[in-house]
């Protein structure tokens, strides 16, 4: 049996005669320790966040394993690449949605964040000769 004691330990040699001196509860050695949250408290929003993203790796993958599958998916007259930078884009908002929703935003971003991201947009369109879709 562990002891909880909610008063100051005994000195090293005394022990007190039982549990109810020092007003301790018993609990046995082979019970699990107290969780910090339950399981019920995890939300339908954390797991709609979790899969938002994660998203992008399962379409992903099935692009690289199964292309002719979307390029018939795509249909006749449709551009696949096209199609795919388009789902690609609405893949990337709902994942930017679901992280900004358990994000906690402290304060404005340093200054150099938005230099990093037109020097990025800089670099797309200087070798690819494009906003980075197709």
């Amino acid at each position: 049996m562990a002891r909880n004691c909610s008063s100051a330990p005994p000195p090293p040699r005394c022990r007190p005669p039982s549990p109810r001196a020092c007003r301790c509860t018993l609990r046995s050695a082979r019970s699990p320790p107290p969780r910090s949250l339950p399981v019920e408290m995890v939300s339908m929003a954390a797991a709609a966040a979790a899969v938002g993203v994660l998203l992008p790796f399962p379409f992903y993958y099935t692009l690289w394993t199964h292309p002719q599958r979307w390029v018939d998916l795509c249909g006749r007259g449709a551009d696949p690449c096209r199609r795919m930078a388009q789902v690609s884009h609405a893949i990337k908002a709902l994942q930017l949605l679901a992280l900004a929703s358990v994000a906690s935003f402290s304060g404005p971003p340093p200054l150099y964040c938005p230099v990093l991201l037109a020097v990025g947009q800089y670099l797309n369109f200087k070798e690819m000769g494009t906003d980075g879709s197709c």
